[in-house]
C-alpha cells in the first residue's frame, strides 16, 4: 500500500496544528526552547542554530515541492520563506504561552501561510 501524498499547503497546515498541540502538552519544553533562542551562549547557541537550520531545511524542501505543485511562486526564495515560517513559530509560542485565544493564533498562522503560498492554493 502506497503512502498518501500530501500537498505543500496541507503539510504546512499540519505542521502548524501539531506545533500548537505540542505547545499545549509540552508547555515547559516551549519555554526552554524560547529561552535557548535568546541565549547566545557558547554552550547553547550552536545547538539551537543547528536545530533551527534542520527545520529550515525541511521546510525548504516542502516549499520546493510547493513550487512544483504551483502553490508557491516559481521565483520565490524558498530558503527565505522557510526562515519566515520557522521564525513565526516563536511568535506562535509566545501567543500560546500568553494564553491568547486559539482564534487569534489561527489567524496569525493563516496570515503567515498567505505570505508563503499563492492565494489560489488556499482555496
Amino acid at each position: 500500500m502506497r503512502a498518501q501524498h500530501k500537498g505543500c499547503v496541507e503539510i504546512l497546515r499540519e505542521v502548524g496544528r501539531v506545533f500548537v498541540d505540542f505547545l499545549d502538552t509540552r508547555r515547559s519544553y516551549a519555554i526552554v526552547w524560547l529561552e535557548w533562542g535568546s541565549a547566545v551562549r557558547e554552550d547553547v547557541w550552536p545547538r539551537y542554530r543547528a536545530f533551527t537550520e534542520r527545520i529550515v531545511a525541511l521546510t525548504k524542501r516542502t516549499l520546493e515541492q510547493g513550487q512544483r505543485e504551483g502553490c508557491v511562486a516559481a521565483d520565490a526564495d524558498t530558503e527565505s520563506l522557510a526562515r519566515l515560517f520557522a521564525s513565526s513559530s516563536q511568535s506562535i509560542a509566545r501567543l500560546q504561552l500568553s494564553d491568547v485565544d486559539p482564534e487569534t493564533i489561527s489567524r496569525f498562522q493563516q496570515t503567515v501561510l498567505r505570505a508563503i503560498v499563492t492565494e489560489d492554493a488556499l482555496g
